[in-house]
């Protein structure tokens, strides 16, 4: 099997890994999805940092569209895709799957920083300053807390999954 079909497969596989989590996530925690671990974007982080960048962009916005379509909240605004697009693209930037520990955390903090900044315009833009700035406090003091989580998750999972890894590039 070519490698462009392999990886293609992979994104698709774990672009509906995110949506389900995504869907779930809010369907489980009450509220307007402002408040939690970002679990959607781990699958996001995965492909950006074994497959690459734009693949996790591409991956973010196609999550961000299937699961509002899945779970509509109010009104589909494209500029909220921006979020999931940063959760898809900067980890990769940053490092890859074999990186240290320290440059996948560098990633996704700024990944994270970069997405709480994307839902914060977007809400302005959409909502208003008040809904923006209103729980901006909570989302930001939880950003530490989401990148230790979703670190530990994503090293843990590229420690299970290297073999794997390895066989698919090599395969």
């Amino acid at each position: 099997m070519k490698k462009s079909l392999k990886y293609v497969t992979l994104t698709a596989i774990l672009t509906a890994i995110s949506v389900v989590l995504d869907v779930l996530s809010k369907m489980i925690i009450p509220g307007n999805g402002n408040f939690g671990t970002p679990l959607f974007a781990l699958p996001l982080i995965i492909i950006s940092l074994f497959i690459n960048p734009i693949y996790g962009l591409m991956a973010g916005i196609i999550s961000d569209y299937v699961g509002f379509m899945l779970n509509p909240q109010g009104n589909y605004a494209v500029i909220f895709a921006l979020s999931a697009a940063m959760w898809g693209f900067l980890p990769g930037i940053i490092s890859r799957y074999k990186s240290k520990w320290y440059l996948i955390t560098l990633g996704i903090l700024i990944a994270h920083v970069f997405a709480t900044s994307a839902n914060t315009l977007a809400l302005w833009i959409e909502v208003g300053k008040l809904a923006a700035t209103k729980m901006l406090w909570i989302r930001v003091s939880l950003i530490p807390v989401n990148v230790i989580v979703l670190s530990y998750l994503t090293i843990l999972i590229n420690q299970r999954m290297h073999p794997i890894y390895e066989t698919f590039i090599e395969g």
